[in-house]
């Protein structure tokens, strides 16, 4: 391709084995990057802008849907919203005459994932996507306190080492203590 533009991503929604999302109404979201559309179990992202690789494009929508993640975890819990990338779709915007021949460059991504199976669980059948964030954005130092709590679920961590981490991050971010508990305040 002499001019590739990536076109659109789509994405399959992954839940937990405890939640199903039985004949929920589409959602569109409109951001200056992209329009999506998550419908039937699949999410798909039409670039606004111009990307030249699927990465530079994943990498633009993957942000957006890591908040859109960990919003929901928070909110309804773990695994009720994950996304997988399934594939892209690229023109190019500059073909070659007709006759000409031309060279293109694949490039295939693969992920592979166990998991384990947890028997005796209730089971949620959700009628309703979760909301996409709106004012909700993961930065690293929210990653970060997304992994430490995490690990404290997870056992891996106690929890005063998991509370005492995340205090000193929220005080340094908000310049002190005083500051730190108006800031969660505030946002309540």
């Amino acid at each position: 391709m002499r001019d590739p533009h990536v076109e659109s991503l789509r994405y399959r929604i992954g839940t937990s084995e405890t939640t199903t999302y039985e004949n929920p109404p589409a959602v569109e979201i409109t951001r200056d990057e992209f329009d999506c559309s998550l419908d039937d179990g699949f999410l798909t992202c039409c670039m606004r802008e111009h990307y030249s690789t699927v990465k530079e494009a994943r990498r633009v929508i993957e942000d957006f849907l890591r908040s859109w993640e960990i919003k929901t975890a928070l909110e309804l819990g773990r695994g009720e919203l994950r996304f997988h990338f399934e594939d892209s779709r690229i023109i190019d915007r500059d073909p070659p005459p007709p006759g000409n021949s031309q060279v293109l460059k694949l490039s295939e991504s693969l992920s592979i994932t166990n998991s384990v199976r947890v028997r005796g669980r209730a089971h949620v059948t959700r009628r309703k996507y979760p909301d996409p964030p709106t004012n909700f954005t993961v930065t690293p130092d929210v990653e970060t306190l997304w992994q430490r709590y995490n690990n404290y679920l997870d056992g891996k961590e106690p929890l005063p080492s998991m509370a005492y981490f995340c205090l000193t991050v929220l005080k340094n971010k908000a310049g002190g203590e005083m500051r730190a508990a108006a800031s969660v305040v505030r946002h309540k």
